[in-house]
């Protein structure tokens, strides 16, 4: 059983769907009474949008739980089963499911799970305070987030901290980063010093925003720093409760290296509209197969012949670029972006700088370009990342990126065709402000 299991697994993440379901009718035929069949079956069909059909065999097994020794598993599928319904934005069946998993499962790790991925629909809905509430509890119940520290976890308390040092660690992405730093401001003048932990190569670019006048930044390869209480930088949106739609931000609050930008523009022709193009982000982030982009799609961005796509692209996706028949509409650069330096993001920055838009998918480009203060083009799949909300085409994050959302999952043909349409605008605007000028 375990070899037909594995088996299973090894076909569904190399792709080869049809295989893989054919060996979970297999289990389910020589084990017709156990759940992992079921299961199975369950995640492979809800990757191919066969809900009900997926939500049949997902109930399947919850009931061969139920009747076996295997109760302690349904909470988990309970979880599933949440998410399978958070995937089609029916966001009152999700938190159903969410809650029963918590109910079921008293493990505190998977509760930590189960209330995170409630939080997201919750702050996707702009239940902001409930939301960072169960969010929090992802770092507080999960130890692979948890730091071993002595010192004491900060909960926001404001009493006797004017004479301790804060140490704020980061363990997501880049782009959060960049986003939620934008809360350092209200931890200024509370503590004696606030240092802040920071992914390899982007301290260059936070030496650069006016926080460093009362943050130092703790590279992640350096040892433990010395401070009394310590956060995690996404607890601090609890702790502020912290809701975009009423916060103001100053922008930009991150820039380029002039200099470098300075030498780019050699690189790129100047009488030119240039989009800078990013089309997918890491594989192994959960929602790299909702957001990801086909980079044919970006064809429906040359709308006349003055337009160049520029890639900004790094090592992940690039084999797509073998695809594109139309080599002249595109400057590819990937092979040069920030090689022989230690400074992140550098060419990147510099290129989507000189460029005349955006357009990326939900990836750290996106908080980079936006904090920049750059022109933004988003498109965004039909359940987006809670910052985006569900229904505006204007972010609370970023006043300077628009949103492109899916009327139908998977569908992106005309979230292209509306971009295209707001492109053709904007050359035109340009045209009339040049001639103006």
């Amino acid at each position: 059983m375990q070899a037909l299991e594995k088996n299973i697994e090894q076909l569904y993440h190399s792709g080869q769907l049809k295989e893989a379901v054919e060996k979970c009718e297999s289990l389910i035929q020589d084990y017709p009474f156990h759940y992992t069949g079921y299961l199975f079956k369950a995640h492979i069909l809800s990757s191919t949008d066969s809900f009900y059909e997926s939500l049949y065999l997902f109930n399947k097994a919850i009931f061969m739980c139920l009747n076996s020794v295997f109760r302690d598993e349904v909470g988990k599928i309970y979880n599933d089963i949440g998410k399978l319904y958070s995937e089609r934005n029916q966001f009152d069946e999700s938190k159903l499911y969410h809650v029963l998993a918590m109910e079921h499962d008293q493990d505190e790790e998977r509760q930590a799970v189960y209330g995170y991925n409630l939080s997201r629909n919750l702050l996707l809905l702009g239940e902001y305070e409930s939301g960072w509430e169960l969010f929090n509890n992802l770092y507080l119940g999960n130890p692979e987030l948890q730091k071993d520290f002595e010192e004491e976890l900060w909960d926001g308390e404001e009493e006797e901290i004017s004479d301790k040092v804060l140490f704020i660690h980061n363990e997501r992405r880049i782009g959060d980063l960049i986003c939620f730093m934008r809360l350092l401001p209200k931890l200024k003048g509370k503590f004696k010093q606030i240092k802040l932990e920071v992914p390899l190569g982007v301290k260059w670019i936070l030496d650069r925003c006016e926080y460093k006048e009362y943050v130092s930044y703790v590279e992640m390869s350096e040892k433990k720093p010395e401070f009394d209480l310590h956060v995690h930088l996404m607890q601090l949106c609890k702790i502020f409760n912290y809701n975009p739609s009423t916060e103001i931000q100053k922008f930009p609050y991150i820039h380029d290296d002039y200099d470098n930008t300075e030498r780019w523009k050699d690189k790129l022709p100047k009488d030119k509209f240039l989009i800078a193009i990013n089309w997918c982000g890491h594989p192994e982030s959960e929602n790299e197969k909702n957001r990801r982009l086909p980079l044919d799609m970006f064809k429906k961005l040359l709308v006349n012949d003055n337009v160049k796509l520029v890639v900004v692209q790094k090592f992940i996706g690039l084999d797509d670029l073998k695809f594109w028949d139309q080599k002249d509409r595109i400057l590819d650069f990937s092979n040069e972006l920030d090689n022989g330096t230690n400074r992140a993001f550098m060419d990147t920055m510099s290129i989507m700088k000189l460029s005349n838009l955006v357009v990326t998918c939900d990836t750290s480009i996106v908080d980079i370009a936006g904090a920049m203060g750059l022109k933004v083009f988003l498109p965004l799949p039909y359940n987006p990342d809670w910052r985006w909300g569900l229904k505006s085409d204007k972010s609370n994050l970023y006043f300077n990126v628009t949103l492109y959302r899916q009327s139908e999952k998977n569908r992106w043909d005309d979230v292209f065709e509306n971009m295209s349409e707001d492109v053709l605008k904007l050359i035109n605007y340009n045209k009339s402000d040049d001639t103006s000028s």
